[in-house]
């Protein structure tokens, strides 16, 4: 493998895990939402307030998905790309307590 084949693959995998991580910061709102819907009075956790707010969640993701992938014109940019990754590393350290675990992708 040459230099340039290494960098773009580089450059490809730090993309892609960009994406990655705004996943995880939608799944982390979205366990925080569910954190307080179970400390909510009546509690439940599919009402459709509830429904339609992580609806939204998924939304806004799939909007802040398409706007790093137009900003970083598909990884193709690489300063853009560089913008986005202080941002996204902020967001998510906000929502730390809620981050997934091994435990959360065990299925009983």
């Amino acid at each position: 493998m040459n230099k340039t084949d290494y960098f773009n693959r580089n450059n490809a995998l730090a993309h892609e895990q960009l994406h990655f991580d705004i996943v995880e910061l939608t799944g982390r709102k979205i366990r925080q939402r569910l954190a307080a819907y179970a400390t909510a009075p009546g509690h439940s956790y599919h009402s459709p307030e509830h429904d339609a707010e992580i609806g939204c969640l998924y939304d806004e993701e799939s909007d802040l998905q398409l706007l790093f992938d137009q900003e970083s014109k598909a990884g193709n940019d690489l300063k853009a790309q560089a913008r986005w990754q202080p941002y996204i590393r902020r967001e998510l350290n906000k929502l730390r307590q809620f981050e997934s675990t091994a435990k959360d992708c065990v299925t009983p």
